[in-house]
């Protein structure tokens, strides 16, 4: 079942289901990677912070998570948000996914709306 957004919805909706549908494209590669690795080591392809980072006091963190080893996905849960804070792990050296800028701190506030998915990429 699909649902035509582009017939029903404003030009605000429009453009954030357009960001979406980029922004998978840009990942899809990589999801089905994670897909496929999963189905023999039952790994899961989105995992808690705790996971991929036990003992670092991201047991009850709900807000964001991983996605594979790579990426840490925050979404905007609430509407009407104008910040959101961030946990990076410690040990790791991570950026962020739109602009490439490293990101020194373990904690980060960022400016938010509902359109905004933060994502921060691990550092090799």
């Amino acid at each position: 079942f699909s649902l035509s957004y582009w017939n029903h919805s404003s030009n605000q909706v429009k453009k954030c289901m357009n960001d979406c549908v980029n922004l998978r494209k840009q990942f899809i590669d990589y999801i089905l990677k994670l897909l496929d690795e999963g189905k023999t080591t039952g790994i899961p392809a989105i995992r808690y912070m705790e996971y991929e980072f036990p003992n670092q006091g991201f047991e009850k963190l709900l807000s964001q998570y991983m996605l594979g080893d790579k990426y840490i996905i925050a979404p905007v849960l609430e509407q009407g948000q104008t910040s959101k804070k961030v946990y990076l792990p410690s040990g790791v050296r991570w950026k962020n996914y739109y602009t490439g800028e490293e990101i020194l701190e373990s904690e980060i506030e960022c400016d938010v709306n509902l359109d905004s998915l933060l994502i921060f990429e691990k550092m090799d």
